[in-house]
């Protein structure tokens, strides 16, 4: 099931989409694929890569020679597993156990990159690199623990989450035809620069995101 905030800007971007552009200049395409995340940093904790949905839109301004100028809006959804402790404390806050469990971060985001895009034309396919950065806003972050001797799984808001994030995106990728029609595949690896906590040590979020869209 899609999301309901992806699922209302894919039709929001949809109705942009098939409006005229006023110049050939400008290149539209709605996007959708996945986002495989992890938390880079100094940590105690083992880490393993969380797989999460990301959509959303790109307006492509087109300087000729292949070169085009590409901001996008994205819906992400980020995060990690990691195996950690929890402390418990007593009623005076004393602590009393630490239990090993498994949790899921499970961030989501509303993602702005800025991208410089070198095309290589041709007739049926054409080959593309790309790189700048982004800025993300949180939209929701949630955190779900188990611990690992076993019991109910539990969930709440993470609320040591900064609101903003921001980074760098570098990739490759390819424009298709299917008849008339043109078609986006591309992959991307995104490096985080902020701390995603209001906590030490600093954790960034890296990983990849693999997309396949529909180009106006």
């Amino acid at each position: 099931m899609i999301p309901r905030p992806l699922f209302s800007l894919l039709c929001l971007m949809s109705f942009f989409g098939v409006l005229p552009v006023a110049a050939q200049e400008y290149v539209a395409a709605i996007k959708m694929g996945v986002a495989v995340t992890n938390f880079s940093g100094e940590t105690d904790a083992s880490l393993d890569p969380h797989a999460g949905l990301t959509g959303g839109a790109a307006i492509g301004y087109d300087f000729g020679n292949g070169f085009l100028l590409q901001p996008e809006i994205l819906y992400v959804r980020k995060g990690a597993y990691a195996d950690t402790e929890l402390e418990f404390t007593d009623l005076e806050g004393n602590p009393i156990a630490n239990t090993p469990v498994r949790a899921r971060f499970d961030l989501t985001y509303l993602e702005v990159p800025l991208l410089a895009v070198y095309r290589f034309e041709g007739r049926s396919l054409e080959p593309k690199l790309f790189a700048g950065p982004y800025v993300a806003y949180k939209l929701n972050a949630v955190v779900e623990y188990r611990a690992l001797a076993g019991g109910p799984t539990q969930s709440e808001e993470d609320d040591s989450v900064e609101n903003f994030d921001y980074g760098a995106i570098a990739g490759v990728g390819t424009d298709f035809f299917i008849e008339a029609q043109r078609f986006s595949i591309d992959a991307r690896a995104i490096f985080g620069q902020g701390n995603v906590r209001q906590a030490d040590p600093p954790l960034k979020l890296v990983g990849g995101v693999l997309m396949i869209g529909i180009v106006f």
